[in-house]
This record gives C-alpha cells, sequence and structure tokens, in this order.
C-alpha cells in the first residue's frame, strides 16, 4: 500500500527517491546532536520537514542491513532482501558529515544529495550556521537500492583515523563492488588538496566523482548544483547574449571550450568558477576532458528535444538564434527550466542538439587517482572534478578564486589605459590601404584626439599566414610606420594562426609538420583540368600536404571564404617558426606589436591530428595565448580568447559586437562581459570597437555611438575604428567630452593596472564587489565601479534622458558639479542627457 510522504512532496513512502530537500545532521556521522547549533529561518521548514518523517527513519547505527566496522566501511548484509518502508526512508538519510577546520561542513545522503553548510558564525549577523548549497550527483540507474561503502582517511594508507560519530576530512564513498565499482566519489578538504587548479582556496572541499563509463546515463559524470539556495550567481564565460546575474540566462548544456559564437551562445572566453551572492565559488578542474556546461536549461519536452543548435560563422550568425535565451523568452518560459549547474564529464562530444567541428574529437584518457593509487581502470570510468569553497559573500568568494591564480606581474603597455586604440577594421574592412591609413591617422591627428595604437587589420597581406605587407596596397611600410609613430602612434597589425593554401607560409609549413593535421583533411578541388589549373596558377598546392603522423594538413572553413590549415601549437619548432617571423616583420617594418585573433579550438580540423595530443581542445588556446602571443606581453598586444591564461599580460579583447543596443552582443553586453572579465581573472578587458563592427550593413546612429563611448569610456581600454566625425560635428564633439573625461582618470587606470597586475584584482568591479552586504548591488547589470571609489552610471537604452543610479553607503560626490551625496540608496531618475555621463567619486578623492 502507498503511503503519502509526510514530508508533503508528491511522492510516496514507496518511491526510491523523495523530491523535497533533506537536511542531515550538522554535528557529525553519528547524526547525534553534540551541542545545539542555531539554524537560519531559510532552513527551518527543511528541519520542520525532516521532524515530520523522523518517525519513519531508523538510527544508522541500529539500520537492520548494515554492519558497522572499524575505520567507517558500512555494507549491506542481504542486498537481495526484499525492501521494507524503514529502508525506503534510510536512502534518504544522511551518510557522511564532514567538517574542514574553518567551519565548513558538507553532508550527503544514500542518494548522492548534497549539502553545503557554513557554521562559521561570525559570517552571520543573526548568529546562526547558514546553508549556502544543495547539490546532487547524478548516479547510474544501476545504483537504484545499493547501499555504498564508505571509507575514511585511515583506509587510503593513513596511520589516523577520524574517531566514530566525529568529523572527518576525507573520505571515499563507493557504489558497486570494489574491484568493479559503479560510481565513486572521493571528497577531501581543501586544505588537503594539493593540485594548482584548486590553489589559494582553504574553505570547503573538493569533489572526485567518477561513474563507470558504461553504465553512465546519457548525460555522463555530472555534479549538479542547485541555483536558487545560493543567490545571485556570476561568472563562468563569455556569451552572445550576456547576462547579469546569470539566474536569468538559460544556457543550454553543451561543449564548455571557447567559440566564435558556439552552438549555445558560448563565446571566445570560458572561465571554469562561478560566484554566488551567498558566498559559495564552485570551481571545475580546467583540464577537464569532455567536459559540457549548462546553467538553468530549458527542461528537455519532446519540442525542444527536437531543436538542433549548431555553430557558425560569419554571415552564418547573421539568421541564428542569438544564445543563451533568457527565462522570459516564449520557448523558455513555455518548457521551464531545471534551476541547476549542470558540470558533466562525458565520453565524447557527438550530442544531436549540438552541432560543432569537434563533436567527433578523441583522445587518451589518462589521469591519476588522489588516494595515490589505482581505485578502478580509468579509461573505464568518467571523472568530474568540482570545488565548493565558502566565503562570507559574493566578493570574498572572488578574491578566493583570484587568490589561487598566478598574476602576470606586469601590464601591458600603460599608454593603452591611458589613450584609445584606433584600428581599421570597421571603417575599412578588407579594402585597407597605406593611403587610407595614413589618411585615417591625419583625420585624428588634426581633431586633437588622444591616440595610443594605429592597429592595421584584415588584408594587409597577399595571402594569409604570409607576414609580409602586400606590396601593392602598401608600397613604403617602413615609411608608413615611421609616419604613424612621429604623429604618436604605435603600430599593430592583425594576425592569426591560420594560412591559406596559396601562400608560401603553407608550402614551408606543410613541408615540415609545422600545420594540424587530420587524417579526414577536407581538401579544396584537387582532380581535373581545373584542379590541374589552379596548382599551375598557385591557387592550391598538394606536393606537401603531410601533417603530424603522416596525416594529410587539415582545412577548414572560417570567417573567410578561403579554406585554411592552423599552426600547430603543440610543436615547439612550430611556434618558434611563427613567432620568428613576427618579430622579423617587426624589425624590417618597426611594427609595435599584434592583434592576436582567432586561437579557439572550434578553427581546428575535424578530428585534428597535432604533434603532441591535446589532452583537451582548450588546450589549443591556453598554448596559443601563452606560448605564441605571450611572447609579446607587456607590450601593445592583445589576443580575444582564453583558458587558464590570467599570467599572460595582454588585452583580452571583446569579441565582434554588433552596432546594436540590446544586451545579445550589443551595447547592453558591455558591462555585463567587463565585469565577467574581471571576476574570471582577466583584468586586462578589452572592449570591442565602440559603436559596433556595423555588420550587416547595420550602423550606428549618433545617439548609440555618443552613448557607446560614454559606457567605455571609464573602462580599461578604448578601441575606435567608425570615426565619429563621419556622422556629424555634433557627434564628434560628444564622443570629444566623454574622450575628455577619461583624462581626468588616466593616473587612477594605471594604478589599478598594477594593482591588477600584483593580484589579479579586477579594474572594473561589479557593484557587490564595493559593498557585499547590500542586496541591491547584486541585480545591477547597467553600473560599475572604477577601483573601490568610484561608481559609472552611463545610459545603456535608446532614447533614455534620464536613469535611475545606486550608490552604496558612505559619503558621495557627483563627478560633474560636485554635490555631496549620502549612498546606501536609489537615486531616482538622474538626469543625463545626451552629452552626460553619471560618475561619482567617494568623499574625499580625487581632491
Amino acid at each position: 500500500m502507498s503511503v503519502p510522504c509526510t514530508r508533503g512532496c508528491t511522492a510516496t513512502t514507496t518511491s526510491t527517491t523523495c523530491r523535497m530537500p533533506v537536511v542531515a545532521s550538522r554535528t557529525g556521522g553519528s547524526g547525534r546532536h553534540d551541542r545545539k547549533m542555531p539554524i537560519d529561518k531559510s532552513t527551518k521548514e527543511y528541519l520542520r520537514q525532516k521532524t515530520a518523517c523522523s518517525a519513519l527513519s531508523v538510527p544508522r547505527t541500529q539500520h537492520p542491513s548494515l554492519s558497522e566496522e572499524e575505520g567507517g566501511i558500512r555494507r549491506q548484509k542481504n542486498p537481495g532482501k526484499r525492501r521494507d518502508l524503514s529502508e525506503t526512508v534510510f536512502e534518504n538519510a544522511t551518510i557522511f558529515s564532514m567538517k574542514t577546520e574553518e567551519g565548513v561542513r558538507l553532508t550527503m545522503t544514500q542518494q548522492g544529495q548534497l549539502t553545503l553548510w557554513d557554521e562559521d558564525l561570525s559570517h552571520s549577523s543573526r548568529g546562526v550556521a547558514r546553508l549556502v548549497s544543495e547539490a546532487s550527483l547524478v548516479l547510474p540507474d544501476v545504483c537504484a537500492g545499493v547501499l555504498p561503502s564508505i571509507i575514511t582517511k585511515k583506509d587510503c594508507g593513513s596511520n589516523t583515523i577520524s574517531a566514530k560519530g566525529k568529523d572527518v576530512e576525507e573520505v571515499l564513498v563507493r557504489w558497486g563492488p570494489k574491484e568493479s565499482p559503479y560510481a565513486l566519489l572521493h571528497v577531501i578538504a581543501h586544505h588537503r588538496h594539493e593540485e594548482e587548479w584548486t590553489g589559494g582556496m582553504k574553505k570547503g572541499f573538493v569533489l572526485e566523482f567518477k561513474v563507470q563509463a558504461d553504465a553512465a546515463p546519457s548525460s555522463g559524470a555530472e555534479i549538479s548544483v542547485k541555483l536558487e539556495p545560493s543567490g545571485h550567481w556570476f561568472g563562468g564565460g563569455h556569451f552572445i547574449r550576456q547576462i547579469w546575474p546569470l539566474n536569468d540566462a538559460s544556457l543550454e548544456v553543451g561543449p564548455w571550450y571557447a567559440f566564435d559564437n558556439g552552438p549555445n551562445g558560448v563565446n571566445n572566453l570560458v572561465g571554469a568558477h562561478w560566484i554566488t551572492s551567498c558566498g559559495l565559488l564552485v570551481s571545475v578542474d580546467p583540464s577537464t576532458q569532455y567536459l559540457h556546461i549548462g546553467m538553468n536549461a530549458p527542461n528537455k519536452s519532446r519540442k525542444w528535444q527536437s531543436i538542433s543548435r549548431k555553430w557558425g560563422v560569419g554571415i552564418q550568425n547573421a539568421t541564428r538564434e542569438l544564445l543563451p535565451l533568457t527565462k522570459g523568452h516564449g520557448k523558455v518560459a513555455r518548457a521551464g527550466q531545471d534551476g541547476l549547474l549542470r558540470i558533466q564529464v562525458r565520453s565524447n562530444y557527438v550530442d544531436a542538439q549540438m552541432e560543432h567541428p569537434l563533436r567527433h574529437w578523441q583522445h587518451d584518457m589518462t589521469s591519476s587517482d588522489e588516494f595515490g593509487g589505482s581505485l578502478c581502470n580509468d579509461m573505464d570510468m568518467l571523472t568530474v572534478r568540482v570545488s565548493m569553497g565558502v566565503a562570507e559573500n559574493a566578493a570574498e568568494a572572488c578574491k578566493m578564486a583570484l587568490g589561487g591564480m598566478v598574476p602576470p606581474k606586469e601590464t601591458p603597455d600603460l599608454a593603452l589605459f591611458k589613450r584609445p586604440i584606433w584600428t581599421t577594421w570597421a571603417r575599412y574592412k578588407t579594402r585597407v590601404c597605406q593611403d587610407k591609413v595614413l589618411k585615417y591617422a591625419q583625420e585624428i591627428v588634426d581633431r586633437g584626439l588622444p591616440r595610443s595604437v594605429m592597429e592595421i587589420d584584415d588584408r594587409w597581406q597577399v595571402a594569409y599566414g604570409d607576414l609580409a605587407f602586400d606590396e601593392k596596397k602598401f608600397p613604403d611600410p617602413v615609411g608608413m610606420v615611421n609616419t604613424l609613430h612621429e604623429m604618436g602612434f604605435k603600430v599593430t597589425t592583425w594576425v592569426h594562426p591560420f594560412v591559406e593554401r596559396q601562400s608560401e607560409a603553407y608550402l614551408e609549413g606543410a613541408r615540415k609538420g609545422y600545420l594540424v593535421g587530420c587524417d579526414m583533411a577536407d581538401h579544396p578541388i584537387e582532380s581535373g583540368p581545373l584542379g590541374w589549373l589552379l596548382r599551375q596558377n598557385r591557387v592550391i598546392h598538394d606536393h606537401f600536404a603531410e601533417g603530424p603522423g603522416g596525416s594529410k594538413v587539415g582545412f577548414f572553413k572560417w570567417w573567410n571564404t578561403q579554406p585554411v590549415a592552423a599552426l600547430d601549437v603543440t610543436n615547439p619548432d612550430a611556434v618558434d617558426w611563427f613567432v620568428n617571423r613576427l618579430k622579423e616583420l617587426q624589425e624590417k617594418t618597426g611594427v609595435d606589436g599584434f592583434k592576436f585573433d582567432a586561437g579557439e579550438p572550434c578553427f581546428l580540423p575535424r578530428m585534428p591530428r597535432t604533434y603532441q595530443p591535446l589532452s583537451t581542445p582548450a588546450e589549443y588556446t591556453q598554448l596559443y595565448v601563452q606560448r605564441v602571443a605571450g611572447q609579446f606581453a607587456g607590450g601593445v598586444s592583445e589576443v580575444r580568447t582564453g583558458h587558464s591564461t590570467q599570467d599572460v599580460a595582454l588585452m583580452y579583447r571583446m569579441g565582434d559586437r554588433f552596432s546594436t543596443w540590446d544586451a545579445a552582443n550589443g551595447l547592453r553586453s558591455l558591462i555585463p562581459t567587463l565585469l565577467t572579465s574581471g571576476i574570471l581573472g582577466y583584468p586586462f578587458c578589452l572592449p570591442d570597437m565602440i559603436g559596433g563592427n556595423a555588420y550587416f550593413n547595420t550602423f550606428p546612429d549618433q545617439e548609440l555611438m555618443v552613448r557607446w563611448t560614454q559606457v567605455n569610456a571609464l573602462m580599461p581600454a578604448m578601441q575606435f575604428s567608425l570615426a565619429p566625425w563621419d556622422l556629424g560635428r555634433d557627434t564628434e564633439m560628444l564622443v570629444a567630452k566623454a574622450l575628455k573625461t577619461r583624462s581626468k582618470f588616466e593616473d587612477h587606470l594605471a594604478a589599478l593596472a598594477q594593482e591588477a597586475a600584483d593580484t589579479l584584482t579586477p579594474i572594473c568591479r561589479p557593484m557587490w564587489m564595493i559593498a557585499p552586504e547590500e542586496e541591491e548591488t547584486y541585480e545591477i547589470e547597467d553600473q560599475f565601479a572604477l577601483g573601490n571609489d568610484v561608481i559609472v552610471a552611463p545610459v545603456v537604452r535608446r532614447g533614455a534622458r534620464q536613469r535611475d543610479v545606486y550608490l552604496t553607503s558612505g559619503m558621495w560626490r557627483d563627478f560633474v558639479d560636485g554635490s555631496l551625496i549620502e549612498g546606501g540608496r536609489w537615486l531616482k531618475n538622474v538626469a543625463a542627457p545626451l552629452d552626460h555621463l553619471p560618475i561619482y567619486v567617494r568623499d574625499g578623492i580625487f581632491q
């Protein structure tokens, strides 16, 4: 007979799992309270539900199917015995409780439900324990009804063991037989974990969850974290539609590596951690293979499962849906959302709903066991490793995350923080030439506009990969560079790790094995009369098309029409060849640095073969930034992608922006993307070109150009391409006014850049970073703080001439009129005409 569950959920006591949250004992393995711990209001309902079920539960030490041996091993005596009511309830009872020296407690039920508590009462204004996070392990079906074994520190070779009923700091949970477990969970306190990716983390635990590959669900090895208990979420990476905070986004589960407009909206820069308003820090091992991430994804209705997301480049993006969608979108609203951060490791990238170039990519699965021995064959197990740390608030959690990273210890050229970059791309596209560059530069000088760099973009060379100026378009590159230097510009050129087939670089690189190979390479036409003609005219080559291991050189499509091959950054000789050619260009022409484009793994051939195997696709990005672009760190060079490269002192450019107002890659995406860069450890953020790229024949009008300049005015760096004066004298004057405002903060920006180089502290900070105790700050997406003492509140909506501004506690002065204002409140309907950028400075600063 079915008995209604006393917790009030829709399940019955004959169901396998109750759906209501379970509060486990917070005092140790015995389940008894050794002392009373006050509980905050948010958890009282959980305790009430637990009490309601207590009449059905059986203390663990008295459970008829268990025996408890020295070392904490518990085994099921009669696994084939028919399950009774008490056994069903036991599935939701706590099977272990761990607590760190800092007062962070983790508990888990038999069904893999995890609860994270902060019992450091100094973090609570009411002197109560805080519920920080609820998470769960996605166990294979074969684990249903299997009672897990618990192995404590002693069973793993230690000479000591925590006494029964006391807290432990390292635990292994095993479902299934020891020789061939269905699933394994290894939990270890932060201070006992010594790997680089958790460096600096002291208050929490590392969870390594392994699932037998043959028994794994379609989601693989998955740890999912509930969003709601932990408050507002931030971090992760750059997206085409950048939402702040992330709770309103609906990121469909997909591959987690850098893309150029990925199939689920993931863009050029991805990180490996998330921060919440309650102080939770969730991190994932950045070297994880076949990593997939989803956040608040739509529920998998039959209709939704028919949707297929495909990666595309160039003009294809004009018709693609811009992702991630938000919870208010009709499709998402109808489907509902799962309310989870889903961290998955699968056995491959094949997914009928996510088409991308590396879906058939494979690697050698190797890893080491944290207990110092081989508990299972890792080729047969899928492994996901997640860190869950606890801090007092979001600002402290961010500090914890950044504290575990290696800072660059130097800044890019400080001129970039003081004066704008000017680039030829949006204004001239591929029609750039020497005369246009010098004309553009003269127009800037004649108007007395500040300048740091002139960047010469696409098609300054004859063929992609050949690092020499096109003699027809640039007859005197040395004279041009010298003239630009005299005008006050440093000079950079646009480069990327690609070679096209008709280039001299292809001939040499293919012959020497410096290009990424592929056994399934898709070559251009090579046969018949047309192929013969193309070879005679050096349009294609097939004489030296050999990549690593005897494979063919792998050609692929990118944002331009010509198929290209990629530099093999795993080959030190290939890297030296490419870098030496860049340095030779500098010596011959006097250029000062480079705009390093691409580097995302989506720009590789399908099933790539490299000189040294890549452990993950993201490693290509990491090596490109570190080994290639990193050779020019500390200067005026920039990149647009990154993966675990926070230690490289380059400007990190946002991906190409559309000339629109919205958060879907337009103006309103700038501040959320800037702030995300900072909390991921990339403080040297270079926003994309002011006014956007004018793609798809969409150009900014005066209002968008001026407001874009104001939004960008106190960000770490500025970059123009579309000329303000092309929109009229009024636009030119309004832009010049915003640039004059920036000039007053030059020294402050330079000082913050140096601080960032030493500590990775963001230059531009979320409002919650300067006032984490003020709840209002967590949902502000259109303001930011420059350091701790300047609040910038630009207008980001078309037609607006006023806006609300939030000032954090303390006394502030309006930067324009000097009026003194008390903070800790909203200022309603602040006047913001088109010529005005609202800025507030902390009283006593900049005087």
